[in-house]
């Protein structure tokens, strides 16, 4: 959710704002749903093989968004133009910074939760 406030906040195309919209609005029952489904997962009697499965498939998945949001870019700088941010879009730098961001303040403490470590799976 982080990523697209962010992308929202300077957006003033109504239909890229529309969209912006929905998927905040729609995002905090997909993350609901997400970690729902892992808790109940994590509490059946398959629960040591879900989290096997979990840990397994964490780093090339880490390794896709990485890839995805442009994390080589992370710590370097781009003023945003005007003409991006009217639409929602951020210098790749900044995709970098809000998926790092997002990171460290939400998925690591709630796999932690579970007593699983994204953060070793982050490490490329």
């Amino acid at each position: 959710m982080r990523l697209f406030s962010r992308l929202r906040q300077p957006c003033t195309q109504p239909d890229a704002r529309a969209a912006l919209d929905r998927i905040l609005k729609d995002e905090v029952r997909h993350k609901e749903f997400g970690w729902t489904t892992l808790e109940w997962l994590l509490s059946t009697p398959r629960g040591p093989e879900a989290k096997a499965l979990v840990e397994r498939t964490l780093p090339p998945a880490c390794a896709r968004l990485r890839q995805n949001y442009a994390y080589e870019a992370l710590g370097q700088t781009a003023p945003p133009t005007p003409e991006h941010a009217a639409w929602g879009l951020m210098p790749p730098c900044d995709y970098a910074a809000a998926l790092e961001e997002t990171l460290r303040k939400d998925y690591a403490p709630l796999f932690a939760d579970f007593d699983i470590d994204v953060e070793r799976a982050w490490k490329p």
